[in-house]
């Protein structure tokens, strides 16, 4: 959209301090360019700042009802909170967010409504984790729940290890997600974090900082226990989210997997399937044909082999992010050793062909996996050295 110099008298009236005749100018604006949402808020913003309450809400009012109108549900939803803050008395301040429809982007610029890239809703309902699957009263109600958050530049959200079992939605801003060893994401408008420790209620695996001013939406665990009591479908929605949710994090901390890109990573994720086990299971057993490859999400698995005479041999202990079955994979023999489960587990299995594809599309893979199998080889052959060195000296002490 074009700069109009409505817009440029506003900014100049409002650095002079004339914050009337600023707004008057914005008005002027928005008048010719009703949709532009940014200067709709700067214009809330500016009445709030003025004093003018019922001018601020009057506007919030309106971007809500354009950015819902958009598929903007975030930034309908901040709107609504805004609203709120104002006038805690205020009638059902996120009306419009139940009538968010996720199609009707195409349908406004095909109208060729005018429209200013919004920093505050740059994803429609259909790209944002969770929220996509809820029905409109789901919808509005753990809106209703939701807390806004307004954050300085190098903010820590959480840290790594702290207790927490919040998820946040970027609404405006950025934030950078890390480990104490690798940058693991940097998220925009429109993107969820902290969804481990809100699916799961356990620490937190990764820290969050801001990279500038950053507007986020909070929504609780515990929140979300209560509304499931109205609306018991929410527990499937929470599911399906920890699901895919889970897959990448794991993805993201795997030996074998954390070289990709995100982007990448998501496809492999569509190809897994999330198995569970409970204690004492087998997964694969030592003969058995198959070439999955399992990739631990949580829990621990031993690994046994056998002596040539036919004793159990302990090869290995593997535990959350590590991967197993690519013997069979490389090699093209049955399994050459027993997985068992030392407790519940979760893993992901990707199947023999969804591995050749996928090794096909990043051949580095195959390096990697290439070189885990040398050093299990070499692990393998020092336990059957040190068992046949202990079964010597027992035969001699006997």
């Amino acid at each position: 959209m074009p700069r109009s110099a409505s817009l440029d008298r506003a900014e100049k009236q409002r650095q002079a301090g004339k914050l009337d005749r600023a707004a008057e100018a914005y008005r002027d604006h928005i008048a010719r360019f009703p949709r532009d949402v940014d200067t709709r808020r700067e214009l809330a913003e500016l009445l709030e700042e003025m004093g003018n309450v019922d001018g601020a809400i009057s506007e919030y009012v309106k971007l809500q009802e354009i950015l819902a109108g958009a598929g903007h549900v975030l930034g309908a939803i901040v709107a609504g909170k805004k609203v709120e803050r104002l006038d805690p008395r205020f009638d059902n301040p996120l009306s419009y967010v139940a009538k968010v429809q996720t199609d009707s982007l195409e349908e406004a610029h095909r109208k060729g409504a005018e429209s200013r890239s919004h920093p505050e809703a740059a994803k429609p309902l259909a790209e944002i984790p969770l929220l996509a699957d809820l029905a409109p009263s789901e919808l509005e109600a753990v809106a209703q729940n939701m807390s806004l958050h307004k954050k300085d530049e190098g903010e820590v959200i959480f840290a790594e290890g702290d207790e927490g079992d919040s998820v946040y939605f970027v609404t405006r801003g950025a934030v950078v997600v890390n480990t104490d060893s690798q940058k693991l994401a940097h998220l925009g408008p429109g993107s969820c974090f902290g969804e481990f420790s809100f699916l799961t209620g356990k620490r937190r695996i990764a820290s969050v900082r801001t990279l500038g001013k950053t507007e986020l939406l909070e929504l609780s665990a515990s929140d979300v226990k209560q509304l499931m009591r109205s609306h018991p479908r929410l527990r499937e929605v929470l599911l399906k989210m920890y699901r895919e949710r889970a897959m990448l994090n794991v993805l993201a901390r795997s030996p074998l997997f954390h070289m990709l890109g995100a982007a990448d990573r998501e496809r492999v994720a569509d190809e897994m399937e999330l198995v569970t086990f409970q204690a004492g299971q087998e997964v694969v057993h030592r003969g058995a044909p198959g070439a999955s490859l399992f990739l631990i999400k949580s829990g621990s698995v031993e690994v046994r082999g056998e002596t040539p005479s036919g004793e159990e041999l302990m090869l290995a202990m593997l535990g959350p992010h590590q991967f197993f079955g690519e013997v069979s994979f490389l090699t093209g023999v049955p399994r050459s050793a027993t997985v068992t489960t030392l407790e519940e587990c979760e893993l992901l299995m990707l199947s023999e062909t969804a591995l050749r594809r996928l090794l096909g599309a990043h051949p580095e893979l195959k390096e990697i996996l290439e070189r885990f199998h040398f050093d299990r080889v070499m692990a393998t052959v020092e336990a059957l050295r040190t068992f046949l060195r202990s079964g010597w000296v027992a035969g001699v002490v006997s």
